[in-house]
């Protein structure tokens, strides 16, 4: 924990940059802005043993997976932004 507050100390005296999640909320004296364009794309992937995890309970954990990001989403302004824009991307959930 002592590295990660000595990480956001860097960065909030202006002699350090960090790359992070988009949902990451920012830290005290710092800002989140994103790379220009949409440089940095990725998947969140979801994997289980078949033989083991029943399918209903597969749809249970990519459920939970699902929300667990969307409840992040906000916290960044940027991030939610660009979500907005992409509608595509979002992730297929019947509530």
């Amino acid at each position: 924990m002592a590295d990660r507050k000595m990480h956001y100390d860097l960065i909030a005296a202006g002699r350090a940059i960090s790359m992070s999640q988009p949902t990451a909320p920012p830290a005290a004296g710092t800002v989140l802005r994103p790379l220009e364009g949409d440089p940095v794309m990725g998947r969140i992937r979801l994997a289980w043993n078949r033989a083991a995890v029943p399918a209903p309970h597969a749809e249970l954990l990519y459920r939970a997976a699902v929300r667990a990001y969307l409840a992040n989403v906000d916290n960044n302004a940027f991030h939610r932004a660009w979500w907005d824009a992409r509608p595509e991307l979002h992730p297929a959930l019947d509530v």
